[in-house]
C-alpha cells in the first residue's frame, strides 16, 4: 500500500484563508471568532494563540446557521461540552504516538497463520483515558465547554441509598445571564491489582441543568451505576458453579 500521510489539520488553502483573515481583521482592530463544521477533531496549533475564540460546532445539519447565529450573538447561550478530546498536533493521539502502535492499532498485521490481527492493547485506555494516562496536555480535554456566564459549585455530599450511590451538589450562575450548565462526576483511580487496569479518572455520571438564573441556586443530584465502581480482572479465579 502506498504511504500517506494524515493530518489533523485543516485543508492547506483553509489554513491560509484563514491565517490571511486574521491578518486582515488585526490591521483593522477586529477580533476573531473561528467556527468549525466537521467530523472529527481538528488541529489547532497553527493558529489557535491569534484567535479570540472558537466553537465547535461539529455536523449541526441544515439549521445550524441559524443555531450558530443565535450563539454568537449571544440570543442564546453556549451549554455544550466536548464528547472527545482535541489533541494539540498530529502525533498527539492513541493511533500516531508511534508508528508500530499505528500499525498494530489502525492498520493490522499479518499473524503466522496468515491472518489479520487489530492489536487493542490499550485495554480501557482509549480517549481522555489515554491522556491522562500518558500525561498528555490536549489543546481542548474531554468535557470542556465555555459560557457566557459562569457557575459556582458548593456543598459536594455523597449518600447511599438501595445500593446506589447519588452525589449532590448546589450549582450557582455567578454570572449576569441565564445559562443551561452540565454538571460531571468522575470517579478517581480505584484500588486494584497491578494487572488490572484503572484510569486516572473516569465519567460515571453527568446531567443538564437547563435555565439557571443569575444568581440562582439548583441543587442537583446524580446517580453512579454500582458497575463503574468494578474492573475487570482477567486472572481472577472463575467461581464454580453449584
Amino acid at each position: 500500500y502506498p504511504v500517506t500521510t494524515v493530518s489533523l489539520k485543516l485543508p492547506e488553502d483553509q489554513e491560509q484563508l484563514l491565517t490571511d483573515v486574521i491578518r486582515t481583521a488585526r490591521a483593522h482592530g477586529n477580533c476573531v471568532a473561528v467556527c468549525l463544521t466537521n467530523s472529527v477533531p481538528v488541529v489547532m496549533e497553527d493558529w489557535i494563540e491569534d484567535v479570540e475564540a472558537v466553537v465547535e460546532s461539529w455536523l449541526p445539519g441544515q439549521e445550524g446557521g441559524r443555531a450558530l447565529a443565535d450563539l454568537l450573538t449571544g440570543t442564546r447561550n453556549f451549554s455544550g461540552k466536548l464528547a472527545q478530546t482535541l489533541p494539540r498536533n498530529d502525533g498527539d493521539t492513541l493511533v500516531t504516538d508511534t508508528e508500530e502502535h499505528r500499525i498494530r492499532r489502525h492498520d493490522g498485521y499479518t499473524d503466522a497463520d496468515n491472518h489479520l490481527v487489530v492489536d487493542f492493547s490499550e485495554g480501557i485506555f482509549f480517549g481522555y483515558r489515554w491522556y491522562d494516562q500518558e500525561e498528555r496536555r490536549p489543546m481542548f480535554p474531554f468535557g470542556h465547554g465555555m459560557s457566557y456566564t459562569a457557575y459556582d459549585y458548593a456543598r459536594p455530599r455523597l449518600s447511599l441509598s438501595d445500593d446506589r450511590v447519588h452525589v449532590t451538589v448546589e450549582v450557582t450562575n455567578t454570572g449576569e445571564i441565564s445559562g443551561d450548565e452540565i454538571v460531571q462526576v468522575y470517579l478517581e483511580k480505584g484500588i486494584v491489582p497491578d494487572y488490572a487496569q484503572s484510569a486516572k479518572k473516569q465519567l460515571v455520571a453527568f446531567q443538564r441543568v437547563e435555565n439557571i438564573q443569575p444568581g440562582e441556586t439548583r441543587i442537583v443530584t446524580l446517580e453512579i451505576d454500582p458497575r463503574n465502581f468494578c474492573y475487570w480482572d482477567t486472572q481472577a479465579p472463575i467461581a464454580e458453579s453449584t
